[in-house]
């Protein structure tokens, strides 16, 4: 099973990892690739979390790792893991990522949260629309 660029969207992590863990025969192949602190939001609809080394390992403790390395060319992971044969999944309801919608280590997200988010990006867009206006008009004109 091939995962990539795809956790750090997903609000309800958990269900999603789960499922992957699931569906997969014993012996059965995982390889995923997210997104690590520093690299910026990007919300293809929405993005919420980031993941690090010490997540997957913890998350994936129940799985043989095979890879879990750094992403070479920007802050993300990569991981390869095989499902065991006596395969019992860990407990991860207590485990807490990096949200970037929070700005730092959550367990969940809450709809507050990402309306505040939101809400600050939009001012953020509109304090910086007239000066996109002006540069956009400048370069017309030249």
């Amino acid at each position: 099973m091939i995962s990539t660029e795809l956790l750090e969207h997903v609000r309800d992590w958990r269900r999603v990892v789960s499922n992957f863990k699931r569906v997969l025969k014993p012996g059965g192949g995982l390889l995923i690739t997210t997104r690590s602190r520093g690299f910026p939001y990007h919300a293809y609809p929405h993005d919420f979390w980031r993941y690090e080394l010490a997540d997957m390992r913890a998350i994936f403790s129940d799985f043989e790792i095979e890879t879990l390395t750094p992403d070479s060319g920007s802050p993300g992971v990569l991981l390869k893991a095989r499902k065991p044969a006596a395969f019992m999944e860990n407990e991860t309801s207590g485990h807490q990522l990096f949200s970037i919608v929070r700005g730092r280590v959550e367990r969940d997200v809450s709809d507050e949260s990402i309306r505040i988010f939101h809400r600050r990006g939009r001012v953020q867009r509109r304090v910086r629309a007239p000066e996109r206006l002006c540069r956009r008009v400048r370069d017309r004109l030249r």
